[in-house]
């Protein structure tokens, strides 16, 4: 009767465990890398549509635009 009770159950693989764990850092770093990149994007692109404003403010406050588009 101890046989029948003996029965050895695993629910889970530590193997499979472990190899799904490094894949899922690997990707949530690549995505962490990527957010970053898209902040930096972000953040370049505002800054050159600041730029280009303040140097349109000055050319405005300075009256120096061009007298071809009145």
């Amino acid at each position: 009767m101890n046989r029948l009770f003996n029965v050895h159950f695993t629910l889970f693989d530590s193997l499979r465990i472990d190899y799904y764990i490094s894949r899922m850092d690997f990707l949530f770093m690549l995505l962490a890398r990527f957010l970053e990149a898209l902040f930096a994007i972000g953040a370049l692109g505002s800054l050159g549509v600041l730029l280009v404003s303040f140097v349109e403010d000055i050319e405005t406050l300075f009256d120096m635009e061009d007298s071809s588009h009145t």
